[in-house]
């Protein structure tokens, strides 16, 4: 089964630049109100105002710190203003790792948790809430990343908080599932990806995405990463996924993990 998207109501954070844009001008063309959320507010405007010029008034821009939870409130209660509703909700803003984590002891990586992991739970609860709220069907796609799914020397505190939202989709998804009408979360798991994000620490020799290993892989192409959250967003079957968006011909596939047994609260999951 297909999630038609045509008409439906979309918030998409991180949504003025790199991954987030691409997504929201994919989702333009599917003819997807949006609400597009950034802390950067030029960039926000640009975009927006470039979509209303090509396909109509129904998009806006919000300008919002995803790890506030005054901020988000605001963003779902613009979006109801002036969509009248929620359907779709894409948790894309993240921040990167951009010094040595055992050489810099001024702690930068402490900014990394609250945006990408508190960010995420933040949005993902106010989503589902409003979905239910509105007794409507709904669908969180997460940008999460290829390392969160592998152990990473660069950037090993980038790698938990993206590890922590791969494993925080599994586990929620047992319980969206059996809301009525149901509610599907999934994340997206890209390789290199070539956004601002990436470059705002490439200069540096000490940032760990300066690294050999790293620059030296083949890029994955933004549109694989949109093609990654579409499919995310639009099959009725995938709830609780964690979806491969690397460099490649195969495209978007999903990550199969080891069967897990859920027992009860007081026993221990068993691998």
């Amino acid at each position: 089964m297909v999630f038609q998207v045509k008409g439906k109501s979309a918030i998409v954070t991180g949504g003025a630049s790199g991954i987030g844009e691409a997504l929201v001008k994919r989702l333009a063309t599917l003819g997807v109100f949006v609400t597009v959320v950034d802390r950067n507010a030029d960039l926000g405007n640009r975009v927006v105002n470039a979509l209303v010029k090509q396909y109509g008034p129904h998009f806006q821009f919000v300008k919002a710190d995803v790890s506030s939870r005054q901020d988000m409130l605001e963003v779902f209660k613009q979006t109801k203003a002036r969509f009248g509703k929620v359907d779709i909700v894409v948790l894309n803003a993240g921040i990167d790792e951009n010094i040595d984590y055992l050489r810099d002891e001024t702690d930068p990586w402490a900014n990394i948790f609250p945006v990408n992991v508190h960010g995420v739970l933040l949005g993902t609860r106010m989503a589902v809430a409003e979905f239910t709220k509105q007794k409507t069907p709904g669908v969180i796609s997460i940008t999460a990343s290829m390392a969160g799914l592998y152990p990473q020397e660069y950037g090993p505190v980038y790698a938990a908080s993206k590890g922590a939202v791969v494993h925080f989709v599994r586990g929620l998804s047992l319980s969206t599932a059996k809301l009525t009408p149901k509610v599907r979360v999934n994340c997206v798991c890209p390789g290199v990806v070539l956004t601002p994000l990436l470059f705002e620490g490439r200069g540096r020799p000490d940032s760990p995405t300066h690294q050999p290993s790293l620059m030296q892989m083949p890029p994955t192409p933004i549109e694989t990463v949109v093609d990654a959250h579409m499919r995310a967003i639009e099959d009725e079957g995938l709830n609780g996924e964690a979806i491969r968006a690397a460099s490649g011909k195969r495209g978007p596939e999903l990550v199969k993990f080891q069967q897990v047994k859920t027992v009860a609260l007081s026993g221990i999951a068993k691998l």
